[in-house]
Parts: C-alpha cells; structure tokens; sequence
C-alpha cells in the first residue's frame, strides 16, 4: 500500500521535483528507473536491474513514485512498493524448505522499506532548498 504525503513545492516544480527523484533513485545501486511527466502529475518507476535470482531470494525490488498536484502550489507524493509478495513467498519457502531464504527475504523487505525512507528524506531535502514544507 502506498504511502501519501504532502509537500509545499516552494519555489519548486513538479518536474523539477520528479526529476530529482529519478537522479537520487539512478544513484542507487542496481536500479533501473524510468521517469515520465503527464498531465496529472509526475510517475517515476523503478525496479532491480539483471538477474532473476534476485527475485527468486527475495532480493528483487521496485518502486514506484507519484507525484500528483494538490492545492495551489502543493503536491501529492505516494511511494508504492512492489515485489512484496515475491518476499512473502520466498519467506514461506525459505521457513519450510531452505532456511536460508528466509533471511534474504527479510533483508529484501529491510532494504525495500529503508528505499521508500530514502525516497521520502530525498524529497524533503530538495524542497527544503526549494523552501518548501512539508504539509
């Protein structure tokens, strides 16, 4: 379930505001994002890049952002998490099978919830240059 927050943009812009989540989100390591303006807001995207025996252990990971206009001069941001179920699986796996999947499928769940905090500490910084506050 995605997290919505509220932010004054400040001298800000929407765009401005979904381009630097891409550049913070491409800063991390293994991540393959997309990033497209609309009429309604702002969508970044982005899920682990390469191989599949990530998803397998429960190590694969994606995000989503939105970015979505509010009252004047303030914007909607939800940070949607994916691949939650692949970690719910794995662990139930790993529990009865291979206990060492159980750990990588806590860790994958550990790394995806620091993300989504990462995201939201990121936006915060760039609108508190930006003086915005958030709402």
């Amino acid at each position: 379930m995605a997290e919505a927050r509220t932010y004054s943009l400040g001298t800000a812009t929407m765009t401005g505001l979904g381009e630097a989540v891409e550049a913070f989100l491409r800063t991390q390591d293994g991540l393959e994002v997309e990033g497209s303006p609309g009429s309604s807001g702002y969508l970044v995207q982005a899920r682990q890049r390469g191989g599949s025996w990530r998803k397998y252990v429960g190590l694969g990971m994606a995000l989503q952002v939105r970015i979505l206009p509010g009252e004047p001069g303030m914007v909607s941001v939800d940070v949607g998490q994916g691949k939650w179920i692949d970690k719910l699986g794995v662990g139930t796996v790993g529990a009865l099978v291979a206990w060492p999947l159980l750990v990588t499928a806590g860790v994958g769940a550990v790394l995806q919830v620091k993300l989504v905090n990462d995201v939201y500490a990121h936006i915060e910084s760039f609108l508190s240059v930006n003086a915005g506050r958030w709402a």
